[in-house]
């Protein structure tokens, strides 16, 4: 079988499916990697998840920022901080 597509649904609801394929997850290729560690940014490059990047200061493994994972590590902080 050919590779299966994934549509979205028109309306919720309605029975029909809208035939227009969805984007590619993903953040675009702008945007800052950020080590939690030691607050290093670099830019992104294109193409490298920021999660397989090290930090050129420290050498630990930096996150995408604004990203799911950056905005948990942010909620853990101001947990910590309130504490």
């Amino acid at each position: 079988m050919w590779p299966r597509r994934r549509y979205n649904r028109a309306r919720p609801g309605e029975g029909r499916w809208n035939m227009t394929p969805r984007p590619h997850p993903g953040m675009g290729s702008g945007g800052y990697c950020i080590c939690v560690a030691c607050g290093t940014r670099v830019p992104h490059r294109r193409g490298v998840p920021c999660r397989e990047e090290r930090c050129p200061s420290c050498g630990k493994v930096m996150l995408r920022e604004g990203s799911e994972h950056h905005l948990a590590w942010l909620e853990k902080q101001r947990k910590k901080a309130t504490d």
